[in-house]
């Protein structure tokens, strides 16, 4: 895969924005799709659990794991995962269903540990494609850090 890399600011962006383009097909490649063509087998977030693809850990136990962003979206951005591979919220049953559990009660622990449990954080779950999923193992992002604004965009 040919990628050019473009660093470019946004008006409303303090940091720089890298965008990567495949050449062959002139199509932007999100990072995700990025770390996934540098690492190819398997599942990104199982890779990362299994340390073959490195994160920054913020919080672990036996059954979730915690890293940072690596293209946050607040001051505060932390992803976490469950150790038991699924790939989203339509594979949850019953027999699973422990799996929302111990992803919340991690988040609990996250928001505590980076400190935005007092002023509140935003919790995301996407899910499928036109949800925005882009990692297909089950994931929450915490947000915080700063005044979150609307959920959405108003459609124009």
């Amino acid at each position: 895969m040919s990628i050019i890399i473009f660093e470019g600011a946004k008006a409303f962006s303090r940091l720089q924005m890298i965008i990567f383009i495949d050449k062959e097909t002139d199509r932007y490649i999100n990072t995700a799709q990025l770390l996934h063509a540098r690492y190819p087998m398997g599942c990104l977030f199982c890779n990362i659990i299994e340390g073959s693809i490195p994160s920054t850990k913020v919080y672990e136990n036996d059954k979730v794991y915690a890293f940072e962003d690596i293209d946050p979206k607040a001051p505060v951005h932390i992803l976490v995962i469950h150790k038991t591979h699924t790939k989203n919220i339509d594979e949850l049953t019953k027999d699973n269903a422990q799996i929302m559990a111990d992803l919340f009660l991690a988040v609990k622990e996250v928001a505590a540990l980076k400190g935005i449990d007092k002023d509140g954080y935003r919790v995301i779950i996407n899910n499928g494609t036109a949800g925005g999923q882009e990692v297909w193992h089950l994931h929450i992002h915490i947000l915080g850090g700063q005044k979150m604004g609307p959920m959405v965009c108003s459609h124009g």
